[in-house]
């Protein structure tokens, strides 16, 4: 028995040095590549946020959510990734693994209830503007996205524990992947069924917002043209002014949540279809899975870009603070 104990210990250090050597170095540099671009892009935004104050109206804090979520998940991520790509094993310990896992888990549940927050959010902006005009505060923003955040920790955060508590295997043996164990089988189909409701959810939510939302735009657009063409003839244009501004402002938001849709189709869509086919043949698949998670970290670039894009008061911001200064 000691014998075999120490040529495991053996046979595993042979596998380190041989690993840490040859280095998957392609793949490291791939990681870091997806995971810089996204915190530049998202470090960037937030400065933008906090430097000009026009921006700190209740819709925007949405968006200041989303921009910390991104630049939390590849903070934690990111050093992670690089280390498993070019190490065997997992260097940095329980507590390194926790880290890890809280990351990779409680962080992209706020990211992923956070674009349902949006996508509702438009919904009762436009279906409801006169309960959204009065009730919708900065006070009411913060409340949403603090149940944002304390949802998206209750719903894996627990598992994480159970995980770290109860089911964690040597990290010299087994790398930092959730429910090694034989034991946790039960425990590990409940986390990706947890993961593949809430992430279904999420992009449900927002897939189905958009026709609802580009419906009730196109008909508050066609009743202002009316009421501005009145407007004009019986008060000016000042009115008329208002309501096109109004419009406007509706209709860079509806394009915003065409982007939107669009970008979690492409980037959400293969890991959705993986978490379901594992799920239904009971089998996991490690390289398709990590293919798929990583075009799912992709939409953390595509959020700021779509923010720049398609919201006018962001992209003149951004104009000013990085072309001025730097132009």
């Amino acid at each position: 028995m000691h014998n075999s104990s120490e040529d495991l210990k053996i046979y595993l250090a042979n596998i380190s040095f041989a690993l840490i050597d040859r280095g998957d170095y392609l793949k490291a540099s791939f990681s870091i590549i997806l995971s810089v671009i996204p915190l530049i892009l998202n470090t960037g935004l937030l400065s933008v946020y906090i430097i000009h104050r026009d921006l700190w109206v209740p819709y925007d804090m949405y968006f200041l959510s989303l921009l910390i979520a991104n630049i939390l998940f590849h903070g934690i991520e990111a050093p992670f990734n690089v280390l498993m790509d070019i190490h065997p094993g997992y260097p940095l310990g329980v507590t390194g693994c926790m880290v890890f896992i809280y990351g990779v888990c409680g962080i992209a549940a706020v990211q992923m209830l956070t674009h349902a927050a949006i996508a509702l959010n438009r919904i009762w902006a436009l279906w409801m503007p006169i309960s959204f005009h009065r009730q919708h505060s900065f006070k009411t923003a913060i409340i949403i996205n603090g149940v944002v955040w304390f949802i998206a920790h209750a719903i894996d955060l627990p598992a994480a524990v159970m995980d770290i508590v109860f089911y964690r295997r040597p990290l010299e043996i087994i790398d930092c992947f959730w429910f090694e164990a034989g034991a946790a089988h039960a425990a590990e189909k409940i986390s990706m069924a947890i993961n593949e409701i809430l992430a279904s959810i999420c992009f449900l939510i927002t897939l189905l917002s958009f026709p609802l939302i580009l419906w009730k735009q196109r008909e508050r657009s066609l009743w202002r043209k009316q009421i501005g063409v009145r407007a004009t003839l019986q008060k000016g244009h000042g009115v008329a002014v208002r309501k096109a501004s109004s419009d406007s402002m509706e209709r860079h938001s509806c394009i915003f949540m065409a982007a939107l849709t669009l970008s979690l189709s492409v980037f959400w869509g293969p890991f959705i279809i993986y978490l379901a086919f594992a799920i239904s043949h009971g089998h996991e698949y490690p390289e398709v899975e990590e293919i798929a998670a990583r075009i799912f970290n992709c939409q953390s670039i595509a959020d700021p870009v779509l923010i720049i894009y398609a919201l006018p008061n962001w992209r003149k911001r951004v104009k000013e603070t990085f072309c001025k200064r730097f132009g």
